[in-house]
């Protein structure tokens, strides 16, 4: 079916968008052309000024500010144009490191003072692996909202402050929600995690008398699709999934190394051992229910826990790569839009969110949100026009992993010059390596960037180290170079004065 200009294909369950490419030869002799006719211009001025030839003078008035003796037709009229367009040059030469590298399955974007700088493939759409992550960050910002937050709830029937019936746990869709013990097991360990405790600790103590009570789980705000159905077997629970709305300790439950199939009733698992720790009489098995009849009323609320608000959770999604919480985030943004919470419906929104920013979707292709599918497509003209975005860097500035420092870039770029400073998203998978974001503030100026290496080169880049994106990262270190500052370029002075 089409959607908001898009395909949404059924099976195998693909949101795409494709038209012809552009005419990149010919875009990038029009954009060269004004820079080296800036360049000439100003080269011309300077032999003018150097023979001393005539010069037409602005009248000076009668203050004491010197006279000018630039030509009024002259390029210094203008210096910073110039300034930035001869730092550009220079950085453009600079980034030719990189392209000249650069293999046939790869492409490169680099973008100073929103223009682009260099664009190699740019439009060529490529597997991008976890680069889909900063889709599904940027528009949950925007369609959820930056303080919002996932709620879990322990609900029942409480009748003269007695327990009528059993305990119900309600999920609402926090992919941080575990237990203490669990952040202690993973290499990239969740934060801010949401404390699993908290909440058995508030019904225990709610002062509702609780006896012999059983517990029932609800998941009803997403569907039940637990993977993504093209995702391969050694995807599945490994790295991603079981995806469900109510999700504790990413689907573990305390002493098993292996998830079980319904990550609800694995919570309620997880719950109800720890109430009985806390002193609760849970009896029986754990069972499931579709809704909760009668019991939506706040008073029948006896305990709940509260995420941190949802910028945090995207900084922990972005940083550490996560895959569940990127996967329960394409169906909370559904939810948030009033559609069902199902992964097409969260794509759908998404591909309708970049059409509305004006982000080109040129042979895009969307398949989940963790860039786990291979059957994902990306280009870096698209990646770029997202960073670019005005006011993307603030809100991704602290929620992006920063190189030599933190998350999934934290052994990259160590005791360099962008140890500390460059903002990174990372993508892996077999064959493909990926990192887009932000050296901010260069020179004065924010660099965005966009890189995905399809193919055999991959290989190269490990963990603690990519060729490539070291390439990058020393062109990145160099701008704005000694490119002459708009005060060197700007009107000239009489000497002297008058």
């Amino acid at each position: 079916m089409t959607q908001g200009g898009a395909e949404v294909v059924t099976e195998p369950h693909r949101l795409t968008r494709r038209s012809r490419r552009r005419p990149v030869v010919v875009l990038l002799a029009l954009a060269l052309g004004p820079t080296v006719a800036m360049v000439a211009l100003w080269r011309w001025a300077e032999d003018r000024a150097a023979l001393g030839e005539p010069a037409v003078a602005v009248v000076a008035s009668t203050d004491a500010e010197p006279s000018l003796v630039t030509p009024l037709l002259s390029v210094r009229r203008a210096p910073t144009t110039l300034a930035v367009s001869s730092a550009l040059e220079a950085f453009r030469f600079q980034l030719g490191a990189v392209t000249s590298v650069l293999g046939a399955t790869s492409c490169l974007a680099v973008s100073a003072h929103d223009r682009l700088v260099v664009g190699v493939r740019s439009s060529t759409p490529l597997i991008p692996a976890s680069t889909m992550k900063l889709l599904v960050g940027t528009v949950a910002l925007e369609v959820i909202g930056r303080e919002a937050t996932f709620v879990t709830e322990v609900r029942g029937e409480v009748v003269d402050g007695v327990l009528v019936g059993p305990l119900h746990l309600v999920g609402g869709g926090d992919p941080l929600l575990a237990a203490t013990w669990y952040p202690t097991t993973q290499r990239l360990a969740p934060e801010p995690r949401t404390p699993l405790e908290s909440l058995v600790d508030a019904v225990a103590g709610s002062g509702v008398t609780l006896s012999a009570v059983g517990l029932v789980v609800h998941e009803e705000r997403y569907d039940t699709e637990r993977f993504v159905p093209t995702w391969g077997d050694g995807i599945r629970s490994t790295e991603a999934g079981p995806v469900g709305a109510l999700l504790i300790n990413d689907g573990f439950v305390t002493g098993s190394p292996i998830k079980p199939d319904d990550p609800a009733l694995a919570a309620g698992v997880e719950v109800a051992n720890l109430l009985r720790d806390a002193g609760v009489d849970v009896t029986g098995d754990v069972t499931r229910a579709d809704a909760t009849p009668g019991l939506e009323a706040p008073a029948n609320v006896i305990a709940s826990v509260t995420s941190a608000p949802l910028h945090e959770v995207v900084a922990e999604m972005l940083t550490t790569s996560d895959n569940t919480t990127a996967e329960m985030l394409v169906k909370e943004i559904a939810v948030a839009s009033g559609r069902p919470g199902t992964r097409i419906d969260g794509l759908v929104v998404i591909q309708e969110t970049l059409d509305r920013w004006g982000v080109p979707l040129v042979d895009m292709t969307l398949v989940d949100g963790s860039g786990l599918d291979r059957g994902n497509r990306l280009t870096c003209d698209l990646v770029l026009a997202l960073l670019q975005r005005p006011g993307q860097l603030e809100g991704l500035r602290g929620a992006m992993a920063v190189a030599g420092e933190t998350g999934t870039v934290a052994g990259l770029l160590r005791d360099t010059p962008l140890s500390g400073r460059l903002l990174v998203k990372t993508g892996t998978l077999r064959e493909v390596k990926a990192y887009s974001g932000y050296l901010p503030d260069a020179g004065g100026v924010d660099l965005v960037y966009s890189l995905m290496i399809n193919g055999d080169q991959s290989a190269a880049c490990s963990a603690v180290s990519c060729p490539i994106l070291e390439t990058l990262a020393r062109a990145l270190a160099t701008y704005p170079g000694g490119a002459p500052t708009p005060d060197a370029l700007g009107p000239r002075p009489v000497e002297g004065g008058s």
